[in-house]
């Protein structure tokens, strides 16, 4: 990853930190507690599903899977990673992986605009990276294989 796109991810991180502090400061100046508490408990569980992405042997695969969480966001999905079990990232770098198939995956799942909940698993194997993707709550994972 390129120091400018680290620059960009780390903007897009502090923006959205931000936009959270914006208004947990309005809910504190009316008086909605309850509403601080599920705005924290999101960003706790949200957190608690990103420690995946960090558990990575490979530092390089994090910030690129993180940095894809955030790009994808643009196209209306969440992510979550359910598995990581790629040792060699090189192929996901260099094609810009899962992100450009998250793209298609929304254009063949766009069933209206509202934001998707997406499952992602990643494994490595003899024929290459195994992508799949779920809609939370819906059918069966759909398969992409990443090949050399």
């Amino acid at each position: 990853m390129q120091n400018t796109e680290i620059l960009n991810f780390i903007k897009h991180m502090r923006h959205d930190f931000n936009n959270c502090l914006q208004i947990i400061k309005g809910y504190i100046e009316i008086g909605c507690i309850p509403d601080i508490q599920i705005i924290i408990d999101n960003w706790v569980e949200n957190m608690n599903n990103e420690r995946i992405i960090f558990t990575c042997a490979d530092a390089e695969l994090s910030l690129h899977l993180y940095n894809t969480k955030f790009l994808v966001r643009k196209f209306g999905l969440n992510l979550v990673y359910d598995e990581i079990n790629v040792i060699d990232s090189e192929l996901l770098i260099i094609r810009n992986e899962p992100f450009s198939s998250l793209c298609l995956f929304r254009e063949n799942n766009c069933v209206n605009l509202e934001e998707l909940l997406v499952h992602v698993k990643l494994n490595e194997t003899a024929r290459g990276i195994n992508m799949r993707f779920q809609i939370e709550n819906s059918s069966p994972y759909k398969e992409y294989i990443l090949k050399e």
